[in-house]
C-alpha cells in the first residue's frame, strides 16, 4: 500500500464516522457526536501531519 492509498484510506475512514456524527447529533446523542467527531480527527491527523497549510491557500 502506498502512502497516497494509505492517505485515502485515513481520509474515507473519517468521513464515515463523522458521517455517524451527524446521524447522531440528528438524534440528540450529544456524549456520542462528540466521541465520534474525537475518533474523526484521530482518523484523518496521520494524514494531515506533515501538511503544509501554506501550499493549500
Amino acid at each position: 500500500m502506498t502512502s497516497e492509498e494509505m492517505a485515502r484510506s485515513h481520509l474515507r475512514l473519517a468521513q464515515r464516522i463523522l458521517a455517524e456524527a451527524e446521524r447522531l447529533h440528528r438524534d440528540g446523542a450529544w456524549n456520542l457526536v462528540v466521541r465520534r467527531c474525537q475518533e474523526s480527527d484521530q482518523a484523518a491527523r496521520p494524514t494531515l501531519q506533515g501538511f503544509e497549510w501554506k501550499e493549500a491557500l
